[in-house]
């Protein structure tokens, strides 16, 4: 849509001519009631969730759904300013989750970085 608004501004004052008068005010009459609208019925879903992190078991607890549990596996990576999560459920099915320093406590994405660092020496021992 902004592409649109773009081309229609940078279009010639002659060519502009050839349009009806209020041509220019309607389009952005339209335009801002479409963004409106789009911006509207995008709204994120935001839930609360609580979680656990006890050994290397991840346990979300989330108002409609219940607990869910998840083992870390050594897929898990730490980088400078993220934790990326790799887990599986209780049924085998893969997950993941980017934790940020700021979505936690100091001490809990410390403890966090620690198991993911242990889990990637346990599998490079282990191999």
């Amino acid at each position: 849509m902004g592409a649109v608004a773009l081309a229609y501004v940078s279009l010639p004052y002659s060519v502009k001519t050839y349009l009806p008068p209020d041509t220019t005010a309607l389009f952005l009459f339209l335009m801002g009631l479409f963004v409106v609208i789009w911006h509207g019925a995008r709204q994120p879903v935001r839930s609360s969730v609580t979680v656990n992190v006890s050994g290397d078991i991840w346990s979300e607890s989330q108002p409609d759904e219940g607990v869910c549990r998840y083992q870390i596996t050594p897929k898990s990576r730490l980088f400078p300013f993220v934790i990326y999560l790799a887990m599986l459920d209780e049924h085998g099915g893969y997950h993941h989750r980017w934790v940020f320093p700021s979505q936690c406590e100091q001490k809990v994405y410390r403890r966090m970085a620690r198991l993911i660092i242990a889990l990637g020496r346990r599998t490079q021992s282990t191999a």
